[in-house]
């Protein structure tokens, strides 16, 4: 009769068993670091959304969109949007204003930014974005003069969008 103490039959030791795992862990990690790690620029999705009407955002110099993530602001140049979603962690920025003036501060990463969207402190290292805007006259449905920002088409800090009040 065969002995069942012999090497062949014998399940591999714990040990070998957890060098194994360690060195599937290193190789995943070192994998995920190469791959997947951008910690200088986070991107938003792209798409469009729907602001309102131009004659009512002109109304205001600035509009907060906090659930889209975007402030709308509108001079004589005409119409801006900036991102408010953190380039490091895509967080909800929250407007904070203190003995220095106004700045975008994140909750989570403890970046914040000037009010033109410079980084001020990181861990970010990429300004905020700013998006393409367009008066959609009918476009995309709905009410003409409806004011749509282009989020992840990215324009330089001083375009604007003209806009003569409907004429």
């Amino acid at each position: 009769m065969g002995s069942l103490g012999t090497s062949k039959n014998r399940l591999p030791g714990i040990g070998s068993c957890i060098i194994r795992v360690g060195w599937l862990c290193v190789i995943q990690l070192v994998l995920l670091c190469v791959i997947g790690c951008d910690a200088t620029s986070k991107k938003r999705p792209y798409g469009y959304v729907k602001l309102g009407l131009a004659s009512e955002l002109a109304a205001r110099p600035e509009t907060l969109f906090s659930d889209q993530r975007v402030i709308i602001r509108h001079d004589d140049n005409g119409f801006a949007v900036m991102s408010t979603a953190c380039t490091y962690d895509l967080s909800a920025l929250t407007r904070v204003s203190d003995q220095g003036g106004r700045h975008w501060a994140s909750s989570y990463s403890s970046s914040s930014y000037d009010d033109q969207g410079r980084v001020l402190k990181g861990p970010a290292r990429a300004n905020l974005p700013f998006y393409r805007i367009e008066l959609a006259a009918g476009t995309y449905g709905g009410v003409p003069d409806t004011l749509f920002v282009q989020v992840g088409v990215e324009v330089d800090s001083t375009w604007r969008l003209k806009w003569s009040g409907g004429k």
